[in-house]
């Protein structure tokens, strides 16, 4: 009688353990965020802000038809176009079979998180539909981890006009 209990309780601490080992490995399909000590600053543009982490900096460039420019650490450099004529990723990378593109919302407007896969080199960008007629389009040079960039975009907010 006590070695079948043993037994049993044995199983269920193995069970439980196995458990725990599933779904500690489970991995998400969202994008993960950053590490939440990492020092952030704010930038307020006149339609958006975006947190960055510290030291990068904005440098607006002149647009036609549209606010455009970048923020760089100076070995990092997102690139943002707002305005009428931008369009989704489908419209350059659809048909690439090197990229991913992830139907995305952030601060409650519908987008395109663009992303090489396997973590290649290559372009990684977020596209965000803002209103009837403004849409924002931020895309680096992934060198590394699409997540780096998903921990910045996923702060965007839009302001209310």
């Amino acid at each position: 009688m006590k070695y079948s209990s043993l037994f049993v309780s044995n199983a269920k601490l193995c069970f439980l353990f196995l458990l725990v080992l599933f779904f500690s490995s489970c991995k998400s399909d969202a994008p993960e965020t950053s590490n939440e000590n990492t020092p952030i600053t704010s930038h307020e543009l006149t339609d958006f802000f975006i947190k960055l982490p510290d030291g990068w900096k904005h440098e607006k460039r002149q647009g036609t038809d549209s606010q455009i420019g970048i923020f760089t650490n100076q070995i990092d450099t997102l690139t943002y176009d707002f305005g009428w004529y931008t369009h989704g990723f489908d419209f350059v990378f659809g048909n690439n079979p090197e990229y991913s593109i992830q139907k995305v919302t952030i601060d409650k407007k519908p987008g395109q998180f663009l992303f090489p896969k396997n973590n290649l080199k290559g372009t990684t960008g977020i596209f965000l539909q803002v209103d009837q007629y403004n849409t924002l389009t931020i895309s680096a040079k992934v060198k590394n981890s699409k997540n780096h960039y998903w921990s910045i975009f996923e702060t965007i907010t839009f302001t209310k006009k």
